[in-house]
């Protein structure tokens, strides 16, 4: 394993310096070169491969593709390079939604069944669409559920059967009380619009975005089309590098786009040519949940002004919208190599810091890769002490986020080393005592070697930590039984 991270890593630096020697940032200025040092180490690390955009105000100061598109056919990247967007496709759900109540074609307090009378009266009398936005329609996410989520995944279903099985869900709460993120809301969004419209959502959103935008490498993805220009998505499980699995598209995370298209999309989000002001005004306002309508929106750190970011993940695929308060930037990411850790909030941070003339941070090094290397060579004992020195004494060097223990525990499940992914799972409660996902991963360990009390005792802490766990819930009714 440690040899073919080593040929990776090598892979990635040749890479580097064929990107960095063909292509330039547009402009010289002080802020684009340390937006190009810091792209440099991102990419050196690991832990961004893909393209990047930067707008001040409306001048681009920075564009640059960094790795392989296509690593079987050493295809790079580059700016026209095609990735698919995953949730930031919500982003546009919303306005073609909104566009349709501007026509007073929709109703932001209508229900569900007014639009789709074949939607089951038990949810859809009950939910409605100002509720389907915001994400606090009580609909669970088909993401939470495993066998629904292989279903739709295989490809064996219709649209139609999917929104059935949608309607008869049982809700996780009375709609309009509580948030809960649900991919299956803007689904149910996606028919609404092509009943109302009268067309495919794919069509309208053409027609009504795309083409007004000037968006013409930009599109709904379709499981059998030929696109070009279209990057590979890739997964990376630790030390490795693996094909994604396909992702069905969705009015929630089906489109595809490009760094100059969503740059163009900026800037007809900037004037009125998509929405009127008022109703942007509406999009992005901030619930009492601190969500808006399909993008999240938080005030500056100084209280003046507010950021807007749009954001989304498939299987080998994220992507970062970003628009800073007052307009004084805008920051595009796309990458083609999804670990379980996302780099872009991190990435992004530090272009904003750097546009706003602040300190920001350098990467940081794997923790999962250096105590997997450890674990190899000298046992689980010296992995955790490890851990607990490092967290001592170079804090700082080492990047903790929970996805990096998580990542090691199911490596080590992978190479059929339960005893010691189990300790690293303990690990990761420890650090993250309120993390329901951490429960989870150990919950699943002890399942592994046939512990029936410990894989209770710990599905039952993920899903007190976090009711709407489906995965946690299906297992502890399978082991009651």
């Amino acid at each position: 394993m440690l040899k073919a991270r080593k040929l990776f890593l090598s892979t990635i630096l040749t890479v580097t310096c064929a990107a960095l020697a063909t292509a330039q940032p547009r402009a010289n200025s002080s802020e684009a070169k340390k937006i190009d040092s810091l792209m440099r180490l991102y990419h050196q690390a690991g832990q961004f491969n893909g393209v990047v955009l930067v707008r001040e105000r409306d001048q681009v100061i920075y564009r640059k593709a960094f790795g392989y598109a296509n690593f079987e056919w050493n295809v790079p990247n580059s700016p026209e390079t095609r990735f698919r967007i995953g949730s930031l496709t919500k982003s546009f759900t919303t306005i073609l939604t909104l566009q349709l109540i501007e026509q007073r074609k929709l109703k932001l307090d209508a229900k569900i069944t007014e639009y789709l009378p074949n939607f089951s009266a038990k949810t859809g009398d009950r939910i409605t669409v100002n509720q389907l936005l915001t994400h606090t329609s009580g609909l669970p996410d088909y993401n939470n559920v495993p066998e629904f989520f292989r279903l739709v995944h295989s490809g064996l279903l219709t649209e139609a059967e999917i929104l059935k099985k949608v309607s008869e869900y049982d809700l996780l709460f009375e709609p309009g009380t509580k948030f809960g993120y649900s991919n299956d809301g803007y689904r149910v969004l996606g028919a609404i619009i092509e009943k109302v419209a009268g067309r495919p959502y794919a069509e309208v959103l053409k027609e009504r975005v795309l083409d007004v935008a000037g968006m013409r490498n930009s599109g709904y993805v379709n499981r059998t089309a030929i696109v070009s220009e279209r990057a590979t998505g890739y997964r990376k499980p630790l030390a490795r590098l693996e094909i994604a699995p396909y992702y069905e598209a969705s009015p929630a995370s089906g489109m595809y786009s490009t760094l100059d298209d969503l740059s163009r999309w900026a800037q007809a989000l900037d004037g009125e040519s998509l929405l009127s002001n008022k109703s942007k005004e509406l999009m992005w306002s901030i619930s009492p949940y601190g969500n808006a309508y399909g993008w999240h929106v938080s005030k500056a750190a100084d209280g003046q002004g507010v950021k807007i970011m749009s954001e989304g993940a498939v299987p080998g695929f994220f992507a970062r919208f970003v628009k800073l308060p007052n307009n004084k930037g805008t920051i595009i990411l796309l990458t083609n190599i999804r670990g379980s850790t996302n780099f872009l909030p991190q990435i992004e941070e530090g272009i904003a810091n750097i546009l706003l003339g602040k300190t920001y941070e350098l990467p940081k090094k794997s923790l999962a890769e250096v105590l997997y290397a450890t674990l190899q060579a000298n046992g689980i004992s010296a992995a955790v002490n490890q851990y607990r020195e490092l967290k001592r004494a170079d804090r700082l060097a080492f990047n903790f986020a929970e996805s990096e223990l998580h990542d090691l525990g199911y490596e080590l499940l992978r190479i059929k080393r339960v005893a010691d992914a189990i300790e690293i799972f303990k690990l990761n409660i420890e650090a993250y005592p309120k993390s329901s996902d951490a429960y989870d991963s150990l919950g699943e360990a002890y399942a592994n070697i046939g512990d029936k009390e410990r894989t209770i005792e710990n599905y039952r802490k993920s899903v007190e930590l976090n009711p709407s766990n489906e995965n946690a819930i299906q297992m502890l009714k399978k082991l009651q039984q």
